[in-house]
């Protein structure tokens, strides 16, 4: 699979947590599909598919990240500006929230679909949310291809269950781009808390640096 949509396996990792994001809108099916078509366009586009942390943001770079830019205040895989972060100029949510596949494909959608959308070309409605400086949309354009093949592939594995933290349990489901820092930030408390509550989180138990999407985290 990997060879095929020439990406890596944290590349698909990204994916999936973009198209879980997108089967979860209620919305009619090949609606949804296109959706997803043009999120991985754009994240192809704006970051490789690669989750991007900033040089000029101390939190982003304590988080996961698979590369690190100098961008504006922009950070993740859409390349979102973080409120209120050095060089931002728009504000697009928090650090933690758009250095998350799932949480930022959804800023991303919510953005989109405030536009009449669908008589867009793909790259048209990217252009059209992320006002990218080539107008034309030709750099998302080069993409076309690549995103739908990949959400062809990958339709299937992805998960549609929302990302969220179950209040009746206090149980967490980890999904692709989580922390525990993350985690504990989204729920107002430490990420030492965290850590004592889950002591054989990680892979091997106590590897707190290695949590995998299925993972339960629990409320301290």
């Amino acid at each position: 699979m990997t060879a095929t949509l020439d990406l890596t396996a944290t590349q698909i990792k990204h994916a999936l947590g973009i198209i879980a994001a997108c089967k979860a809108r209620k919305l009619p099916h090949d609606q949804r599909k296109r959706l997803a078509d043009i999120a991985l366009e754009t994240a192809l586009t704006e970051s490789g598919l690669r989750m991007y942390a900033n040089v000029n943001n101390p939190e982003s770079l304590r988080l996961a990240h698979d590369a690190v830019g100098s961008d504006h205040g922009s950070v993740g895989l859409f390349q979102q500006q973080v409120g209120g972060a050095v060089n931002s100029t728009a504000d697009w949510g928090t650090t933690a929230e758009l250095m998350d596949p799932e949480v930022s494909t959804k800023k991303f959608l919510n953005a989109l679909l405030r536009l009449d959308w669908i008589p867009m070309t793909n790259w048209a409605a990217a252009q059209a949310v992320q006002h990218s400086a080539f107008s034309d949309g030709s750099n998302y354009r080069s993409n076309d291809s690549h995103a739908i093949a990949i959400r062809k592939r990958l339709w299937g594995s992805a998960d549609p269950a929302p990302h969220s933290v179950h209040p009746a349990t206090r149980v967490h489901v980890v999904v692709p781009g989580d922390t525990l820092f993350s985690i504990a930030r989204a729920w107002g408390t430490s990420l030492q808390a965290v850590e004592a509550a889950n002591p054989l989180a990680g892979h091997p138990a106590g590897n707190f640096d290695n949590i995998r999407p299925g993972d339960r985290i629990v409320h301290p």
